[in-house]
């Protein structure tokens, strides 16, 4: 009968495909291996996944050492062709800066969310006033401005009609415990609102910096921007 030439080839055509399918299942699934029962069940994870380190190794040694290689890089991105376009664009780039009017912080604001630039301002404020703050202490500048007071205190005081008086004898004897006390009492002063005074000059400094045109920067300094 004529269904016995049928039978065969759809047989083996559902089998095949059954079978095709099965295999590209296996290739790509499951992605992680399975268990029953406390054991590993056989062929998961998938080959592909199985084998993912060996074969991204093996596809980048190929891409490394025939496609993009150190040789062919440097003829495409050293070429004088290239090189001349990077030229161009930075030429660009500075035309550009140099008309630039608007400032640094709302340039800035364009590739950095503006909560992040307050937080880098903050962080730079803290580390500079801690900085400051401390050589302060260390240089013992109280001592320092006591001293420079009173020196020009016995220079004023030797002028004029103090001077005819012979203050400036005075103030020569009682110095040293003025310039003590002076510089106690500055100490102490410098100690509690050494930090508060130097963080404002410097938040204002960094302020003021923020608020400067993009332009300004780099006017009247083609030197510099030539190297």
């Amino acid at each position: 009968m004529w269904y016995t030439y049928l039978i065969p080839p759809v047989v083996g055509a559902t089998i095949g495909y059954f079978t095709n399918e099965l295999a590209l299942m296996m290739l790509f699934r499951p992605h992680k291996p399975k268990y029953l029962f406390g054991h590993k069940i056989p062929f998961t994870p998938g080959i592909i996944p199985k084998e993912k380190s060996r074969i991204a190794t093996a596809i980048g040694e190929t891409v490394s050492n025939h496609l993009v290689n150190k040789d062919t890089l440097s003829q495409t991105l050293l070429s004088d062709d290239m090189i001349a376009k990077i030229e161009a664009g930075i030429d660009d780039y500075v035309t550009e800066l140099k008309e630039k009017k608007e400032n640094l912080r709302s340039y800035i604001t364009q590739y950095l969310p503006s909560d992040d630039l307050d937080t880098v301002v903050r962080k730079v404020t803290e580390e500079f006033s801690g900085r400051i703050g401390g050589k302060i202490e260390e240089n013992n500048l109280s001592q320092g401005i006591s001293h420079k007071v009173v020196e020009y205190a016995m220079q004023q005081t030797g002028k004029g009609f103090l001077g005819f008086l012979q203050a400036d004898k005075l103030v020569g004897k009682l110095s040293e415990p003025i310039e003590k006390a002076l510089s106690k009492h500055l100490d102490n002063i410098l100690k509690e609102n050494a930090g508060e005074i130097v963080s404002k000059l410097v938040d204002h400094e960094i302020t003021a910096y923020l608020d400067t045109p993009v332009c300004e920067f780099i006017q009247n300094k083609d030197n510099i921007v030539e190297r």
